[in-house]
């Protein structure tokens, strides 16, 4: 399971790819998540911002499930059993994931057994991989990157297509898409 980058040729057929996408009818562009090669979703700002928030609170919920194990077994040498049992009772506590935000996506927190935290990925309900916990917080900035730059796309078409350079909207829409390869991220 990886998480793309804007300038990635295709995704494969359990990735996740985030780009902006044209809303022909308004001109405008959304956030669009695509699942594998055949499958994507597009969010407004306020559901991108609810998706991220989704994808960071399974992280958190991750790694605080993995803090708790590592501090009741290295510090007070808890049986790695009894640790669990811990966390699954502070689990039972908890009001259930935003599942619905992220939608086909599910993210289940989990911790390894080498004690690290991860979030298992299910598209749905099949496993179809994982993350670890810098990936998912990526994918989160990722998609809040991607509500920012929507707004910019949208003007960056509607200037091409605009009266002083006419340029076709098929093409206008490539040069948007394409316009990630001339991004420098660092």
């Amino acid at each position: 399971m990886s998480d793309s980058t804007p300038d990635r040729d295709k995704p494969g057929s359990d990735d996740v790819w985030i780009t902006s996408d044209l809303d022909e009818k308004t001109s405008t562009y959304r956030v669009k998540i695509s699942y594998g090669q055949d499958r994507s979703i597009g969010l407004g700002p306020n559901e991108a911002l609810r998706y991220a928030s989704a994808v960071l609170e399974a992280r958190i919920r991750a790694m605080h499930d993995a803090a708790v194990i590592r501090q009741l077994h290295r510090k007070l040498t808890v049986p790695l059993q009894m640790c669990g049992q811990a966390v699954a009772a502070l689990r039972a506590d908890r009001a259930p994931l935003n599942h619905k935000a992220t939608r086909p996506l599910m993210l289940e927190p989990g911790v390894s057994q080498e004690l690290e935290p991860f979030l298992a990925v299910h598209i749905d309900g099949k496993r179809v991989g994982q993350w670890d916990v810098k990936q998912a917080y990526e994918h989160a900035l990722g998609v809040l990157e991607v509500v920012s730059a929507a707004d910019l796309d949208a003007a960056y078409y509607r200037y091409l297509i605009g009266p002083s350079h006419g340029i076709d909207k098929g093409r206008a829409s490539n040069m948007v898409g394409d316009l990630a390869n001339f991004m420098e991220y660092e």
